[in-house]
């Protein structure tokens, strides 16, 4: 089954897709998160080319587990992908932008050129935590 995981920012959106088996999460180019309608073509041709399953929409909660204002943004991409009739599962995706920035500054990736990446990687580290709850259960 493949999976696409998607990182939702303001301005970007940030993606990974599974490859084979057993799965591993791969990077693919970000989408331009506005304007919303726009957005969501994009990601719907982009999980039908693909041969896409199933949806991880990182839920970007708070360090306390709390909801706030970035979550309920996630909440309206994975009411939309519902109504298109995708699969969605939501997903803790605290500290993944962090640790994608760390990781591409440690491949010395400059700041500049982060900004492109940052929201991919994440999405990628995203779908790789999903992956391997998927290995557990």
């Amino acid at each position: 089954m493949r999976i696409l995981a998607l990182d939702p920012g303001t301005v970007r959106l940030g993606v990974a897709v599974s490859l084979g088996d057993p799965p591993v999460a791969t990077t693919r180019p970000g989408l331009a998160a506005q304007p919303f309608g726009e957005a969501i073509a994009s990601l719907m041709a982009l999980v039908r080319e693909e041969g896409i399953a199933r949806v991880v929409v990182g839920r970007p909660l708070r360090l306390d587990g709390t909801s706030g204002v970035a979550e309920r943004r996630a909440l309206r991409w994975v009411r939309a992908l519902r109504e298109a009739g995708v699969e969605v599962v939501s997903w803790d995706e605290r500290l993944t932008t962090v640790e994608a920035t760390r990781s591409l500054q440690a491949q010395g990736v400059r700041a500049r050129q982060q900004r492109d990446k940052v929201d991919s990687v994440a999405a990628c580290l995203l779908l790789q935590s999903y992956l391997r709850s998927l290995e557990v259960g």
